[in-house]
């Protein structure tokens, strides 16, 4: 009988952690990219994120218009050109901008870690 009141017991108090669990707020920003006109990319491109313990670690950008579709060089390619990726912390100071030359149709920065919900937004751009 000490058995199943214990059981019972245990599966009242996991239903109240639970509950208490799901009634939790969560106040973090959106995860998203700014917008731009890039003449290089006409199609746009696409941008994830990896999240681990709640912090952004890296952060890829893909579908960049890298190669030429001819396999000869192109001008009208972003290959060559400047990648910017900015992180917008709500925190005052943690904001995190790296750069690097576009050499392939995806590439991954590693900002300095931001925690998700201090993230107010990401900022992608190309420059030539």
């Amino acid at each position: 009988m000490k058995f199943v009141l214990g059981i019972a017991l245990a599966l009242g108090l996991a239903a109240v952690v639970y509950g208490a669990a799901a009634a939790l707020t969560v106040n973090g920003g959106a995860a998203q990219s700014g917008a731009a006109d890039v003449s290089c990319d006409d199609d746009g491109v696409a941008v994830s994120y990896t999240i681990v313990g709640g912090e952004v670690t890296t952060i890829t950008v893909s579908d960049i218009d890298s190669t030429p579709d001819n396999g000869e060089a192109d001008p009208d390619t972003c290959n060559g050109a400047t990648l910017t990726v900015t992180t917008d912390s709500s925190v005052g100071g943690e904001d995190d901008t790296e750069t690097l030359v576009i050499d392939d149709d995806t590439e991954t920065v590693d900002p300095t870690d931001v925690a998700i919900a201090d993230l107010d937004g990401v900022t992608v751009s190309i420059t030539n």
